[in-house]
């Protein structure tokens, strides 16, 4: 897990300033692992950074990983990187196994980060909140909410994925709720927001919901989760299956488990086949039971492509 980032969610967008001036997301900008490894090497820090939270925040580590996301950490920090210091940071030997000499202290990472942040980047704001949230620091808040009025100037710029974040913050605050909501609503029913992850905000109003939430809230976070359902999000089909669980609805359990194991879950795959089973339907049983062992293939699949892209001499022989 990368530097705590309360109140924001790592899996989300997060923007920065190119040296044209254009905005644009780390995701954009840098891509998935191997691209993002890829341009640290040609000279792009900040994607050195990135690379290294994606290894390190990878459920399951390959052997490989800390010793590549350190190398990648390294060079991102020589370069003025915050986001790799931060990952350095962790860090008390180098990639090939000798000790740091010049190991950067808490100090140096954080006004590294201050200054990104005074500088415009509002993810480097939200490392420098992180910092001083693990220290139990209120002035912590201070940097979540500049980070916030920087992601709500570009969402007034039209940068969707600045408005994404925005909007998460002010609900996980609980303020400006409505509007947060109506917003994750567009972008959930819009076919034309593909350029985000349409699930996600379907997902976003449960995810960051504060709370207290009136009926009526409550009730369209609800709608959003079914919409996502529907859109394949396991972790929409997931939430409505644990409520349907706490509520002891055994048909809508039955229900959104299957849609969630068909969306790759494997745990609620093994939920729903027992429901199946009490009710004498092997055939369901079967086939749930097969699509719980593809996912976990498919996942385990994932898992070594991610460690060969971090260790070439890792893949299996032919």
């Amino acid at each position: 897990m990368n530097i705590v980032r309360l109140l924001f969610l790592i899996s989300l967008p997060s923007l920065n300033a190119s040296q044209d001036g254009r905005l644009v997301t780390l995701r954009e900008e840098c891509g998935p692992l191997a691209k993002s490894a890829d341009a640290c090497g040609q000279g792009n820090a900040k994607c050195c950074g990135r690379a290294a939270e994606i290894i390190l925040s990878a459920s399951d580590a390959c052997a490989s990983g800390p010793p590549a996301a350190l190398s990648l950490a390294e060079k991102g920090c020589g370069q003025g990187d915050g986001k790799s210091c931060a990952v350095l940071s962790r860090f008390s030997v180098s990639a090939s196994g000798a000790r740091l000499e010049r190991h950067p202290t808490r100090d140096q990472v954080d006004a590294i980060g201050l200054s990104a942040c005074n500088a415009g980047d509002p993810d480097a704001c939200l490392d420098h909140a992180g910092l001083l949230a693990a220290q139990a620091l209120p002035e912590a808040r201070n940097f979540y909410e500049k980070a916030n009025e920087i992601y709500r100037a570009l969402c007034s710029a039209g940068r969707t994925a600045a408005c994404h974040l925005a909007f998460s913050y002010d609900l996980s605050k609980g303020r400006a709720v409505d509007a947060a909501l109506d917003y994750f609503e567009g972008v959930c029913k819009s076919a034309s927001a593909r350029t985000l992850d349409l699930a996600d905000a379907c997902f976003e109003g449960e995810r960051s919901r504060p709370p207290l939430l009136t009926q009526t809230q409550t009730s369209r976070v609800a709608k959003m989760l079914q919409i996502g359902c529907d859109l394949g999000s396991a972790a929409s089909c997931g939430r409505l299956a644990s409520r349907a669980l706490e509520a002891q609805d055994l048909a809508n359990e039955l229900r959104w488990a299957t849609a969630a194991c068909e969306a790759g879950v494997p745990d609620w795959c093994a939920e729903a086949a027992g429901i199946q089973e009490k009710k004498r339907r092997p055939d369901e049983v079967g086939r749930l039971r097969k699509i719980a062992a593809k996912s976990a293939a498919d996942r385990e699949a994932r898992r070594r492509e991610s460690c060969v892209a971090l260790d070439p001499s890792s893949r299996p022989p032919k």
